[in-house]
């Protein structure tokens, strides 16, 4: 995401486990401006064993933390929210779709991001140990009912505040991360192995009643006989991203998606 203003509201919502991470120094993402100024950041946690949430412009930002538990942070999945609402002055974090914490006197506006970075800070440094999942970022400040009741679901036109959503990554059926908001911000993985698009969901899953047809039949049957198999194997995809330079930065004005020639093996 570059080149994006987020204006006095914003709301960052994840799924996350991590590995390790508790103890440690981390950044789970930063941005930062054309001058390499802190606009956004969540330590998760610092070493003290806090989570910090920091978000504004201009003379500093602002900032709420909190002590938080290994259980809240390594091995298990948790869903998190962090919701910046400049015109009151309120900032909150909510844990699971609860409100875990929250600031009040807080009214620094994000401004424009020029560089966002997600898994470490805006330099790689303090890398985040652990997996994410279902990552989102809106311009405008979710209410705690909109958190809960679609915490677990997948996010589409159905969402009370999708115009607002300016990046949505769910990490599915590519190894790319493209973006399902439909502002086509594709993410570039340090690492062509970062995405694990065919883990198990941790949202969108739909629970049914219906039971299988099972029927088991009792015979001889022919010895088996060698066949092939007609196999397709989809090339991995690669970012291209085109820059233009702006503000003593450089800002991501094309990207695209682009697949090297392949084979059909059999």
């Amino acid at each position: 995401m570059s080149n994006v203003d987020l204006g006095g509201d914003v709301s960052i919502a994840f799924w996350a486990k991590g590995n390790g991470s508790f103890g440690t120094n981390t950044s789970v993402l930063e941005a930062v401006d054309s001058l390499n100024n802190r606009i956004l950041n969540i330590h998760f946690p610092w070493s003290d064993n806090s989570i910090y949430f920091d978000a504004g412009s201009g003379n500093g930002y602002d900032r709420i933390n909190k002590v938080t538990t290994a259980a809240d942070i390594d091995n298990n999945w948790h869903h998190w929210t962090f919701v910046k609402k400049t015109s009151t002055g309120q900032m909150f974090i909510y844990k699971d779709g609860v409100l875990w914490h929250s600031g009040t006197g807080l009214t620094r506006p994000i401004g424009t991001v020029a560089k966002f970075v997600l898994g470490s800070n805006w330099d790689q440094g303090y890398n985040y140990s652990g997996d994410l999942d279902e990552f989102a970022v809106w311009t405008t400040a979710l209410d705690a009912a909109t958190i809960a009741t679609w915490k677990d679901k997948k996010i589409d036109a159905s969402h009370p505040n999708y115009s607002a959503l300016e990046v949505y990554y769910d990490f599915d059926n590519t190894l790319a991360m493209v973006d399902k908001s439909g502002n086509n911000r594709l993410g570039m993985p340090s690492e062509t192995t970062m995405v694990q698009w065919d883990a198990y969901p941790v949202a969108g899953k739909v629970s049914g009643g219906d039971r299988p047809a099972v029927e088991f039949t009792q015979g001889t049957y022919l010895a088996a006989t060698a066949d092939s198999v007609l196999e397709t194997r989809f090339p991995q995809p690669k970012t291209l991203f085109e820059y233009t330079p702006l503000d003593n930065s450089f800002f991501v004005v094309n990207n695209a998606l682009i697949y090297d020639k392949t084979t059909t093996d059999t």
